[in-house]
């Protein structure tokens, strides 16, 4: 048997009037939507008659996506939903600059349409309510921030990032008390938003200036050059093998050296 509201729903679709109809299509679909381009076919109204009313529906507060439609009920339980999961998140992780967007879609219901979650993401952007950074999102004008004994791991970091050169060990290899802080990825993510670490490789990282440096050493040393091996480019890169291969797949994936079966290829720097 159909529960009271769906029936009730249902009866206000076939009663004619349009704006009770497509509100009472909302209302079955609940976090799914409504699809736009069939609802001529699914509130059996005209095509015109259905475009006004999901104006109307839009103009009291409803969301729609390029191809769905929300109610108004929906879309704002969605964003409180994801201002939530974005409060909620800063508190828990404080030195994380954003909330990836991953974990912002998660925290709607598993039933919720797909697109919704960026949808209401984008609105709340617009209204200045929170704030897009590379691929997560932030309450607007939050910024991280250290406790005192994060405040010394990091001193800690930029000494050894400082000293070590482009031979900064991998994360698993610096001091045990670094390695093992359990929010370790944290403060480094936290330098490399803060655009004094570039990340080389999984754990790899270095200074930026330091890696800036290195870059105009390749070029200086080895631009024009074709059929290069590794071992080429230890005066402009002074690294093990360990470290070495890392550090040319990332020079690789910035253009700056192009790999061939035959080696490497440093082309001249563009003017």
């Amino acid at each position: 048997m159909l529960g009271k509201s769906v029936q009730g729903a249902l009866e206000k679709i076939l009663e004619g009037e349009s704006i009770v109809a497509v509100e009472a299509l909302l209302s079955i679909a609940s976090w799914y939507g409504i699809d736009t381009n069939a609802l001529p076919i699914t509130s059996g109204l005209p095509p015109g008659v259905t475009r006004d009313a999901v104006a109307q529906v839009r103009a009291e507060g409803g969301l729609q996506t390029s191809d769905r439609l929300f109610s108004r009920t929906i879309a704002l339980e969605a964003e409180e939903l994801i201002l939530r999961a974005v409060h909620d998140g800063h508190i828990e992780k404080p030195l994380h600059g954003t909330i990836p967007l991953p974990v912002l879609r998660s925290s709607l219901p598993t039933w919720a349409a797909p697109e919704i979650a960026d949808a209401v993401i984008d609105k709340l952007t617009k209204a200045g309510k929170l704030e897009r950074q590379g691929s997560g999102v932030r309450n607007r004008g939050y910024q991280p921030h250290l406790s005192a004994r994060q405040e010394e791991l990091i001193a800690e970091l930029r000494d050894i990032y400082t000293r070590m050169g482009l031979a900064a060990p991998l994360a698993g290899d610096l001091p045990p008390h670094l390695a093992d802080y359990p929010d370790i990825w944290g403060l480094l993510k936290f330098l490399e938003n803060k655009e004094e670490l570039v990340v080389i490789a999984d754990g790899y990282y270095v200074l930026k200036n330091e890696f800036e440096a290195a870059v105009e050493r390749v070029y200086n040393l080895l631009g024009g050059q074709e059929k290069l091996g590794p071992s080429a480019f230890r005066e402009a890169l002074p690294l093990s093998r360990k470290q070495l291969i890392p550090m040319l797949n990332c020079l690789d994936g910035l253009g700056v050296t192009i790999r061939h079966d035959g080696g490497r290829e440093v082309p001249l720097r563009r003017t």
